[in-house]
């Protein structure tokens, strides 16, 4: 083997190296995945609570989409699709009022970050994902929202989404 490819190897073989010794979740390195080993649980995390979600299985799927939620929020749009269905159910369970309020709020922050990482996608930009946010605010707030805020998420929504605009946004 010539030197230049012996070189090349051990070079590649060292950047292995330190990348997988160098794990980091998705969140501290910006990347979708992550690192290392860390990028590896962030893709067996995300396959199963997508498996157990796609199947309607919302309680078992919730403990390892806490995991990516987390861990590596930039990693798949799913995680934000069925994180508020996940987060739904949780509240539709729960008997407690301050746990409720706090699953409620959870429920906003899902949005938020799903606007903050997948705002810009060209089929469900950050108006499309707002309506959602909006009608979701509403529906569990029902007479104590925050008419202000629910109306400047409304009104960006229906600026941005137009005639495309669902109509429970409109009503």
């Amino acid at each position: 083997m010539k030197p230049r490819y012996i070189s090349f190897l051990i070079l590649v073989w060292m950047s292995l190296n330190v990348t997988i010794t160098n794990a980091q979740k998705g969140i501290d390195t910006g990347t979708p995945f992550g690192l290392g080993e860390d990028s590896v649980t962030c893709v067996e995390n995300l396959a199963m609570f997508t498996t157990y979600a796609k199947n309607g299985a919302f309680k078992e799927a919730a403990e390892y989409w806490e995991k990516v939620y987390a861990e590596c929020p930039a990693a798949s749009r799913n995680i934000y699709l069925y994180g508020v269905e996940i987060i739904k159910k949780q509240i539709e369970e729960e008997k407690d009022a301050q746990k409720k309020d706090d699953l409620i709020k959870r429920l906003m922050e899902v949005y938020d970050n799903r606007i903050k990482y997948f705002g810009n996608d060209e089929r469900f930009p950050t108006s499309w994902i707002l309506g959602n946010k909006s009608r979701d605010y509403i529906s569990y707030l029902g007479e104590n929202i925050d008419s202000q805020l629910v109306y400047g998420w409304l009104k960006e929504s229906v600026y941005g989404q137009k005639e495309a605009s669902a109509p429970d946004v409109l009503s």
